[in-house]
């Protein structure tokens, strides 16, 4: 088959491999997605997901439970108090990105740099900081972390959030800039980084 027809093929659909690639939704298989409200996610923004989900906090639950292991450390409170502790951090962590996800989905796109809006997204946890749901990313290794009882998980937390914080500050805030200029640089200079101003905000929403 030669490369003019093959690439017919694929723009119409007809592909007999069913392998497509489409760069605006990152969807590597056709039929393989799975549909969220206006949003299609493709398997390979299901698979970040589960990075981001799954595998990144249990690698860092497994770290912190072999320092604690090395060190002798324990996190010395009562099981109950652990227990709703870190369970509060994790819905609390859940609902913070969901509210964020949805801000996304409402417009026809994801997070992901790979599916992004057409617009920027400055409502819902938006409104108060520019990165929430890097936010709730430590909320998922703090929750379990105090569930288990691992002191050491407070301080790879915290390289945890130097991470995201570098990877949003250095490249993430730099391709919105390039995007949607100074509409972006308006909302960077009065929303906080992460950690949000809640009523700080609310004056200036009244003024």
């Amino acid at each position: 088959m030669s490369g003019e027809r093959k690439r017919k093929m694929q723009a119409s659909g007809d592909d007999p491999s069913g392998f497509i690639l489409h760069p605006s939704s990152f969807i590597l298989q056709k039929g393989f997605s799975l549909q969220l409200g206006r949003v299609r996610v493709g398997p390979w923004m299901l698979l970040l997901g589960l990075v981001v989900h799954l595998l990144v906090p249990g690698l860092f639950l497994f770290e912190a439970w072999r320092l604690d292991g090395r060190w002798g450390w324990t996190l010395g409170w009562p099981f109950g108090l652990r227990l709703s502790l870190g369970a509060t951090v994790l819905l609390l962590s859940a609902a913070l990105e969901a509210a964020s996800v949805r801000q996304f989905f409402r417009r026809g796109g994801t997070p992901s740099p790979f599916q992004p809006t057409e617009s920027l997204v400055v409502t819902g946890p938006y409104r108060y900081c520019r990165h929430p749901i890097y936010a709730a990313y430590i909320g998922y290794l703090v929750g379990p972390g105090m569930i288990l009882g691992l002191r050491s998980i407070f301080l790879l937390a915290g390289i945890w959030w130097l991470c995201l914080a570098s990877e949003a500050r250095f490249v993430e805030e730099r391709l919105l800039h390039r995007r949607f200029g100074e509409q972006y640089e308006a909302y960077r200079r009065t929303t906080p980084f992460m950690i949000p101003r809640v009523g700080s905000r609310r004056q200036r929403s009244r003024s």
